[in-house]
């Protein structure tokens, strides 16, 4: 009987090395996702600087904000998403120009974010996680009017920024591949440069939405 060389165990190690490095692979892409949110955005910042150094505040009514994301699970508890949101906010009560006026309009933004998360797994179906993310931000004051006595002026302004958030809050499994995501985001971006005044711009979102594994 012909006798077989024991196969080299040097040889052996890289070959399971790898693939273990390709089962994880494909239990990442197993765990890759998409959400879609709904929410609420309530102004935290509201304030305008002129460039001697005055400041005047704003009023600003709740509005509404959408996100959609994709996503992958890096570790077990640590998840990377990229994000587009949007969000609309009226426009009342603006002090322009140190003038108390009457101004209508939208302040809109438009957002691209890279986020991280972490999960906070426990034994029960809701799995806390908090995070943060970083990005740039398209900010649009859009046909706000300007009213002084009997004249009116609309105004349009754009401008591209540094924007963050910051959030927390909770996923439920429906079903295995799908979870209710209730969320709370802070959300800034940096000062907007505007033609006659810096404008602070930043809220408090909460989000309802569902996020499909696949």
């Amino acid at each position: 009987m012909p006798l077989t060389r024991p196969e080299n165990p040097r040889s052996i190690r890289p070959m399971t090395a790898a693939l273990v490095l390709l089962s994880g692979l494909q239990t990442v892409q197993a765990e890759s996702y998409a959400s879609l949110q709904l929410g609420l955005a309530y102004p935290a910042v509201a304030r305008l600087t002129y460039p001697g150094g005055e400041t005047a505040h704003r009023d600003l009514y709740p509005g509404a904000a959408v996100s959609a994301a994709v996503g992958f699970h890096l570790t077990e508890r640590v998840r990377l998403e990229g994000e587009l949101g949007y969000q609309t906010t009226p426009l009342s009560k603006f002090a322009f120009a140190l003038e108390p006026h009457n101004r209508r309009g939208d302040a809109r933004r438009f957002s691209v974010l890279g986020s991280a998360y972490y999960d906070l797994h426990n034994p029960t179906p809701f799995t806390p996680y908090i995070g943060g993310g970083l990005g740039v931000a398209w900010v649009v004051i859009d046909d706000a009017q300007v009213r002084s006595g009997a004249t009116a002026e609309a105004v349009t302004e754009r401008t591209t920024v540094f924007a963050y958030q910051l959030g927390l809050g909770a996923s439920y499994h429906l079903t295995p591949e799908v979870k209710l995501d209730l969320g709370y985001r802070y959300y800034a971006t940096a000062e907007l440069p505007l033609e006659q005044a810096d404008m602070s711009h930043a809220s408090h979102n909460l989000y309802a939405g569902l996020r499909f594994a696949f």
